[in-house]
């Protein structure tokens, strides 16, 4: 294991080590199972990773691209709620599924009737039986479903 597998096997196992940084040093080695405290010396410090390039799956030459750098990441704007919500309505994989959006064909009548998603419509079957829908409206709302 490399100095920041081991730091991060501790912090992300509640076992005080130093942040990262700086030079590893787990406060209680013994809190470590037997196959991480093996690249750990008495004293809390790395003692590095000595296993043969051919018994190391996770050797340099096998590891493909350099993970991005944790700074990058961090500051990657989140998806708010209506971003997912939004994409999970363009999955163009099997039927639609979330919200119907705003432009949706008959869409405050179909909220008029208590439908707002993908699955409450298909629920409902024959849309022409909604208060507020006609068959112009009935044939929009299936071409929009791709049920045309």
């Amino acid at each position: 294991m490399t100095e920041e597998e081991v730091r991060m096997f501790a912090l992300n196992n509640g076992v005080n080590a130093t942040p990262i940084g700086t030079p590893l040093r787990v406060l209680d080695p013994s809190e470590l199972p037997a196959s991480v405290r093996a690249f750990v010396n008495d004293d809390g410090t790395y003692k590095g990773d000595n296993t043969p390039e051919a018994e190391d799956p996770r050797h340099e030459s096998s590891k493909g691209e350099e993970d991005a750098d944790p700074e990058a990441v961090r500051k990657q704007p989140m998806d708010t709620l209506e971003d997912v919500e939004k994409k999970e309505v363009e999955i163009e994989e099997g039927p639609k599924k979330g919200k119907l959006p705003d432009d949706f064909p008959g869409h405050s009548a179909l909220a008029g009737n208590g439908i707002t998603t993908y699955a409450q419509l298909r629920k409902a079957g024959d849309v022409t039986s909604l208060t507020g829908i006609g068959p112009a409206t009935a044939e929009k709302i299936a071409a929009a479903l791709g049920e045309e």
